[in-house]
């Protein structure tokens, strides 16, 4: 019932730039701010029913509207082209945040009371310098059962336990140490009170350690978390569950960043770097893309080194998958939580920080992946909604470029590319953009011969379309 679109702005010599290609219809982004803007449209029925624009929200009258007007499930649809063009003139917003004060304190407002209409309590800041704005729920004081691992670097783990304890003001948590290295003399010297220490006896897997702790903890809300990281905001289990707690978000993920100070992760993004990966890794963190890194918002997924997941959310479907214990066992978990009816948040206001740069065992890579892609084809074949096509699809994300977007599949096959000499060798002309001599070579002998390749089996017979595609 109603239609948002992409947007630039256009300055006083007619020129255009900042050029806004945004997500599809993301709640979460549209609580943090009025990302839709001036340009949408509704069926005249919901404009009738809400009453139009209300008198006492000049400023953000635009904002109040769309605030009210998604109160209900409402089909949004995102046509992914600039369609509106925001004029830079004196005294306008889009030429200095500063322009018109008043109408922050109005989107205030607006928020406060989309608040109370859904039935919750909080109260919305406005972030200095931003068009951001955060909301301080009243939710209670949940249990929170934070499941960690065990490493060989115990030193690695007490640094973790320590991040936490220093920087926990929420009253009532748990942690829950799995422990597969049968190190419980050691962990208990550690540890301190609030800690259980569990045993599993079988060989380390990811997916199945989460899931045993799961099995006993007290929580309402789940928190996994990698000990290698080192928490460094205050109340940061606060400002995971005034995300968490909203009723439709079944998980929220947080900031990560390497020891080197880069950025890590800031959510993942389907399609990137081949079948996902993570939003701006290796970036530093500033202003970038419209302040994206942050911006709480919808994902499709979000890193399983620190998320948090409604218990009965996690529950109902059936925890991590123990198949897939190594590769994409987090985009798995966070897809079949938006399979089950619930949505998945990021948010910036919770910052972790690698201790040491473990590297990763790749010795079952190619199972996992060939596993992942068959399971989640039909969703890998689609454009990540909470993504723009329009935007780059390598190296952390959120660059503009002047190509076309590349079908799913080619960008599938081209990471396979990218990380192999032999057919970087093979099939030079591909960096030229001439792709139908590799992809002749996948369909006559590269899929049935070649081990790595066979992860892309489940799409053996589109890559004859591709082929039909590119030879033209």
């Amino acid at each position: 019932s109603s239609d948002l679109s992409d947007e630039d702005k256009i300055d006083q010599k007619g020129i255009r730039n900042s050029p806004y290609f945004k997500p599809d219809w993301s709640p979460e982004l549209l609580s943090n701010g009025n990302y839709i803007t001036h340009f949408c449209v509704y069926k005249n029925n919901v404009i009738e029913e809400l009453k139009g624009f209300r008198g006492d929200y000049s400023g953000s009258q635009d904002y109040d509207l769309v605030l009210r007007a998604t109160d209900k499930e409402r089909k949004i649809e995102h046509i992914s082209k600039i369609l509106y063009g925001w004029r830079q003139i004196l005294g306008s917003a889009a030429l200095s945040t500063s322009s018109k004060p008043y109408a922050y304190n109005v989107a205030i407002t607006a928020l406060e009371d989309k608040i109370k209409r859904n039935g919750y309590d909080g109260k919305v800041q406005q972030i200095t310098d931003t068009f951001f704005y955060r909301t301080k729920y009243e939710y209670g004081n949940p249990t929170v059962s934070i499941i960690m691992p065990v490493l060989e670097d115990l030193e690695i783990l007490k640094k973790c336990i320590l991040s936490i304890k220093k920087n926990t003001t929420h009253k009532s948590y748990e942690i829950i140490i799995v422990d597969h290295l049968h190190k419980k003399k050691e962990l208990e010297s550690i540890l301190g009170n609030n800690c259980t220490i569990i045993k599993f006896d079988e060989k380390y897997q990811n997916s199945k350690v989460y899931n045993s702790g799961a099995r006993v903890a007290n929580g309402e809300y789940l928190l996994f978390l990698d000990p290698n990281l080192e928490i460094i905001t205050n109340n940061w289990i606060e400002s995971m569950l005034e995300v968490g707690f909203i009723s439709k978000v079944g998980a929220v993920g947080c900031l990560l960043f390497n020891n080197n100070g880069q950025i890590y992760h800031a959510g993942k993004i389907l399609g990137l770097d081949g079948i996902c990966s993570n939003a701006l890794e290796g970036r530093k963190h500033d202003n970038m893309y419209f302040g994206i890194a942050n911006a709480i918002r919808n994902c499709s997924a979000v890193s399983g080194k620190c998320i948090m997941i409604k218990k009965n959310v996690f529950d109902s479907i059936d925890g991590w998958d123990e198949n897939l214990f190594q590769y994409f066992n987090d985009v798995d978990l966070c897809l079949r939580i938006y399979e089950s009816g619930y949505r998945v948040a990021y948010t910036p206001y919770v910052k972790l920080q690698k201790q040491n740069q473990i590297t990763d065992d790749f010795s079952n890579e190619i199972d996992q992946r060939k596993l992942f892609i068959k399971k989640w084809k039909h969703v890998l074949e689609k454009p990540d909604p909470y993504y723009n096509e329009n935007l780059s699809h390598v190296n952390g994300g959120y660059f503009l470029t002047s190509s076309p977007p590349l079908p799913r599949l080619m960008t599938l096959l081209l990471e396979v590319y990218y990380e192999r000499i032999d057919l970087q060798t093979q099939f030079p002309e591909v960096a030229e953009g001439d792709y139908s001599n590799l992809l002749k070579w996948v369909i006559n002998e590269g899929i049935i011969n070649d081990s790595y390749m066979v992860t892309l089996a489940p799409f053996d017979k589109d890559f004859e379309i591709l082929l039909q595609k590119y030879s033209q």
